[in-house]
């Protein structure tokens, strides 16, 4: 599992927003296997995390959604803090269904 995690500018955060919902309509549409993606918002802030889960029959990588490349080609410029990337290990979990 991939952590994904940036700040962005206060007058991106709408933009950022909606490009991210339409990776999720995207993804919704497609139903790739294998493929787990979640993105969090630190509340009244502009930090955003992004958690990426690759199975071992992952068809898709996120690279493969043309609304992903949509929302990364222009990330850079949303940031006042880049994205910095982190391999994450799972130690245990209980019950996260309520991320939906």
């Amino acid at each position: 599992m991939h952590k994904i995690q940036y700040t962005l500018k206060p007058d991106c955060i709408e933009e950022n927003e909606r490009l991210v919902r339409a990776v999720f309509a995207e993804l919704h549409r497609l139903k790739p296997t294998g493929l787990r993606y979640a993105c969090l918002r630190e509340k009244d802030a502009a930090g955003f995390l992004h958690l990426v889960s690759l199975g071992s029959g992952a068809a898709m990588r996120m690279n493969d959604v043309a609304a992903f490349r949509m929302f990364a080609a222009s990330i850079d410029e949303r940031c006042v803090v880049l994205p910095s990337r982190a391999e994450l290990q799972l130690i245990d979990a209980y019950d996260f269904s309520e991320l939906r």
